[in-house]
């Protein structure tokens, strides 16, 4: 949990990047509006949010673009409570449950996403750049969407029994939970990209997949009787 006293929310941050990167300052500024506070949003502000910079993120400004109809679906700290004792009850394995740690932490430098030469043509960012317009570099919150090697790279660090196989059986009964969703980046004819998503019996170490968070199913997930 956040430990500064802020409020553990979680939210749909991949659908709050495709608003903001289609959408002018001014759209986003008058979209946003609280009436409690002025009315005007710094680029600045604009600039970290496109960044997910989780500081500069205001709960009360993401629900007043859910209440123009802008579908970002919201948890709150009650929710993630929930949600939390309700994977750590539930008897699907424990690679699962690591796995949702990890995409559950979002103070997490590892899971950063920084477009480089290097990287720009794997499948995740070419998701970012393509579909979900991000510029440069893109911070992690519980929701954006990681591929394995990210997840391999965090799993070293927090402990050496991690192993490759081990996290894609994670992902695979988290799949099946409908906490996360998998899928694959194609072009198409006319030189677009689109998502294609993975059942969780398709999941595999060698197939190039993109994982998310789904935060849509997250609470569905709580909803849901055992």
């Amino acid at each position: 949990h956040d430990m500064s006293g802020k409020s553990n929310y979680f939210f749909d941050c991949e659908e709050f990047l495709k608003y903001l990167n289609s959408k002018t300052n001014e759209e986003i500024e008058e979209e946003t509006a609280i009436i409690t506070q002025e009315t005007t949003v710094s680029l600045t502000a604009i600039s970290n949010w496109k960044h997910l910079v989780k500081s500069k993120l205001s709960i009360a400004r993401i629900e007043a673009l859910r209440d123009k109809g802008v579908n970002i679906t919201v948890l709150t700290d009650t929710d993630v409570e929930n949600l939390c004792t309700k994977v750590n009850y539930d008897n699907s394995t424990p690679n699962a449950k690591r796995v949702f740690n990890m995409l559950i932490s979002d103070d997490n430098e590892k899971l950063k996403l920084c477009i480089t030469n290097e990287n720009k043509d794997t499948p995740l960012v070419k998701y970012m750049t393509e579909v979900l317009k991000v510029k440069n570099y893109v911070n992690y919150l519980p929701g954006r969407s990681v591929d394995l090697s990210m997840l391999c790279d965090l799993a070293k660090t927090l402990n050496a029994k991690y192993k490759k196989s081990g996290i894609v059986e994670g992902l695979k009964a988290l799949v099946g939970l409908g906490l996360v969703e998998a899928f694959s980046i194609i072009k198409t004819k006319d030189s677009q990209y689109k998502t294609e998503q993975i059942s969780s019996e398709d999941i595999a170490v060698d197939k190039e997949i993109i994982y998310k968070l789904s935060i849509e199913g997250c609470a569905e997930y709580i909803k849901s009787d055992d």
